[in-house]
């Protein structure tokens, strides 16, 4: 009896682009050795999912600054090296013809932006996207076509970093309440509102002059590197603390409400 031949299953593969880029198939990471374009184009392909791009689009989006010609080659290129680059397997991970090029929705790949937006929305999943957003959209390339979308996934990240915590603040859990204020800091060191969190949670945890540490540091920073003076805000806060006195009444951090995050 003639026993029926098994397809050996397709590779599930994990594409993160948020920061720098990593690969994943079968859960085991996976080197993609391509020339550094290969991953805009890839970028592209899966930021368009379900959309049949113009190939002549596509080139010249990614190689703005070359001659027509020389566009459409080094995209015919660099589809052959996408396509080398992935894992092998029976179904395609992205189909092109002549005119136009798009992703295989039915190829079995996760991506961590559709993951990170389907998660950013919801109170019970907004810090597992969080988590997920380890850097910029394809972190080390300033393509112009990308500027809008990285922006408003960085604008969606922050949003979602303040929003946790004012939620770890109100629940006074202030080791988580400070690490959130930390990454706000990290991406936008200029935020006044997240120094004015952090200074509170210091001081709400008991530690009075880390408080006052956090103010010192950035005047001194404020007033070094653009020669302003801190808000209002901030100085009422600081001589707050200064007296030990209570937040309850102070601006922005007395009473901490829930703030929408922006949808992409």
């Amino acid at each position: 009896m003639l026993k029926r031949s098994m397809r050996p299953p397709e590779p599930a593969l994990a594409i993160s682009l948020l920061g720098h880029a990593r690969f994943a198939a079968d859960g085991v990471p996976y080197k993609v050795s391509a020339p550094p374009r290969t991953l805009p184009l890839l970028g592209m392909l899966l930021l368009n999912r379900g959309t049949y791009m113009m190939r002549d689009a596509v080139a010249f989006a990614l190689w703005p600054d070359d001659t027509e010609n020389a566009a459409r080659t080094n995209l015919r290129r660099h589809l052959n090296y996408l396509k080398n680059a992935l894992p092998s397997c029976e179904t395609p991970w992205f189909v092109a013809d002549a005119e136009w090029v798009i992703w295989n929705e039915h190829s079995s790949a996760s991506f961590d932006v559709d993951t990170f937006r389907s998660f950013v929305g919801g109170p019970e999943t907004m810090a597992d996207a969080v988590a997920l957003y380890r850097g910029d959209l394809l972190a080390g390339f300033d393509d112009e076509w990308l500027s809008l979308t990285r922006d408003r996934l960085r604008s969606q990240y922050l949003g979602a970093l303040q929003e946790l915590l004012i939620a770890a603040r109100t629940r006074r859990d202030f080791v988580l309440a400070a690490e959130y204020a930390r990454r706000i800091l990290c991406e936008d060191g200029w935020r006044e509102d997240a120094v004015r969190h952090l200074m509170a949670v210091r001081y709400e945890s008991g530690d009075r002059a880390g408080a006052l540490h956090e103010y010192g540091q950035f005047v001194r920073r404020l007033r070094e590197e653009s020669g302003i003076e801190p808000m209002r805000e901030t100085i009422v806060l600081r001589d707050a603390i200064a007296r030990s006195a209570s937040l309850r009444d102070v601006a922005d951090v007395g009473r901490p409400r829930l703030a929408a995050v922006a949808a992409l």
